[in-house]
Formats: structure tokens, C-alpha cells, sequence
């Protein structure tokens, strides 16, 4: 008996040893960094109902650590802006401005519930006294002096009647 008992305290010693040394040196799991948060959407010219190039985006983030300032961001070829932000609580509050040259600025928008659609679309309308694209309004084209005699009429000229005779081949 005494041989047996031996011969199972070294299977449990070896399975313990085992066991333990597999526990003490696996690192344990990193979890897996957040999301980062998107926001993106399109700035959209009111008077012409297209894609606003160039316009600029402003991100406020307000939250409980200290206030870096806005963050600024512009509108590519199709009036789209978009902005990663990597470790943003959703218990944040993010603001939202939209301005470009030439265009009243739009309203702000808060985002107060942070979630996976962050997605804001702004209509810009032109200020008065500015034409397309916020470039100032052209010149209006001056308008030819008026004729001094009244316009001649020309009569329409009788057209005689054409007749094609086709010939047939024998």
C-alpha cells in the first residue's frame, strides 16, 4: 500500500506542479482597446444643394479631464468631414460647428449620448451679396444702350417648291 500511495502523491504532485507553474507564468489577457469614436458627415451648399468643399468642422470635447481646446477638421472634394477619437468616454458631450468663407455659420450641435451613428450632415446658406461658392456676387452685366429708330421688319421671301422626280432604272 505504501508503494501506492507513493506512486499517487507523484502523480499529484506532477499534475499540481504543472498547474501551477502554467498559472504563474501565462500573461493574463490585455482587453482589447475601445473603439474609437467616428464622427463624420457632409457640409452642403443651401443655395446651389451641393457638396461644400473646403468648409471647416470644429470638435469641442467636453468631458472630465482637462480641456485640450477644438479640434478642426475640413471638408474634402465632396463636402465630407470625418474625425477618429480613440479613448472618448460615451458619458462625453462632443460639440459640433460648422463655418466656411462666405456662408452664415451653422447652429452648433452637441452630441450628449455618444453612441455607434455619430453622424451630422450641415447646410450652409450663403451670406447676402455672395455668389456661388462664397465668392463675392458678380457685377451686374450692363445692359446695351436702346435703339434710337424702331427695328425694320423683314418681309418672308415666297420659296418655290422643290420637286424631286425619281428616275427608275429599266
Amino acid at each position: 500500500m505504501k508503494k501506492v500511495m507513493s506512486w499517487v502523491a507523484g502523480i499529484a504532485a506532477t499534475v499540481i506542479s504543472s498547474v501551477l507553474i502554467y498559472r504563474f507564468t501565462t500573461p493574463k489577457a490585455v482587453p482589447p482597446p475601445p473603439a474609437p469614436m467616428v464622427f463624420e458627415g457632409m457640409v452642403i451648399d443651401g443655395a446651389q444643394n451641393a457638396p461644400l468643399k473646403g468648409a471647416m468642422v470644429t470638435f469641442e470635447v467636453k468631458d472630465s479631464a482637462p480641456n485640450t481646446g477644438p479640434l478642426h477638421d475640413f471638408t474634402d472634394d465632396h463636402g465630407s468631414y470625418r474625425k477618429d477619437f480613440s479613448g472618448l468616454d460615451k458619458a462625453s458631450t462632443v460639440v459640433l460647428h460648422a463655418q466656411a468663407n462666405g456662408f452664415k455659420a451653422a447652429s452648433a450641435f452637441t452630441f450628449s449620448a455618444l453612441g455607434d451613428d455619430n453622424r451630422r450632415d450641415f447646410v450652409l446658406l450663403p451670406l447676402p451679396g455672395t455668389g456661388p461658392n462664397g465668392r463675392p456676387a458678380p457685377e451686374a452685366t450692363p445692359h446695351p444702350e436702346l435703339l434710337v429708330h424702331p427695328p425694320l421688319f423683314i418681309q418672308k421671301m415666297a420659296t418655290p417648291v422643290i420637286r424631286i422626280q425619281l428616275q427608275r432604272k429599266p
